[in-house]
């Protein structure tokens, strides 16, 4: 069993983007590209699991104070 989001982490998956989104305002492109995809196979795979992010959760900093969890989950 993972630790990755504080009370869901049963029959989950925790995926991690790097980056400090306290200093940096935007991901790279091709990062938000590549979480794109990832998540869009994922959903069809496990029929459009829910996504969320460490401090949704919990208490946490991540991803940051900069970047908008929202921006990550859209289609």
């Amino acid at each position: 069993m993972g630790a990755h989001c504080q009370g869901c982490n049963t029959n989950t998956l925790g995926i991690a983007l790097e980056g400090n989104y306290d200093n940096r305002i935007e991901m790279p492109t091709e990062q938000f590209n590549a979480w794109c995809e990832l998540k869009y196979y994922l959903c069809n795979k496990y029929s459009n699991m829910p996504v969320y992010g460490h401090r949704e959760k919990g208490e946490s900093e991540c991803t940051g104070k900069k970047i908008h969890l929202i921006d990550l989950k859209v289609e």
